[in-house]
């Protein structure tokens, strides 16, 4: 509940800048990629590069098994984690890798 609040707390201080065009209801939660991975035919989740540093968060996850890896879309993440909402990821610190979320979104023209 607490990074709820901080998640939170950060999109209404402008600390988060999300896709243009695009406004966050609610962040839903965490990604739990090793069991994306793993629904997905891999071993395990991993980052390619230091978790920290510039532009850590992008293109850094990949699914592993011993012969082979591929990069985590993490919007497919979001919506196999979530199912029941339209999500995309977003990381809330592009320099850190671990601080990609799913948010719930509102499409500006069909709003639910």
């Amino acid at each position: 509940m607490k990074s709820i609040r901080v998640i939170a707390i950060a999109c209404l201080l402008g600390a988060v800048s999300l896709p243009e065009g695009v406004k966050a209801r609610q962040p839903i939660g965490e990604l739990d990629l090793n069991a994306y991975c793993a629904s997905q035919g891999f071993e395990r989740s991993e980052l390619s590069r230091e978790r920290v540093g510039y532009q850590a968060a992008y293109g850094n996850w990949f699914c592993i098994r011993r012969d082979s890896k591929k990069m985590i879309n993490l919007e497919k993440a979001c919506q196999w984690q979530y199912p029941k909402y339209e999500l995309f990821a977003w990381p809330l610190d592009p320099d850190d890798a671990y601080t990609w979320r799913c948010f719930e979104s509102i499409n500006p023209v069909n709003q639910r």
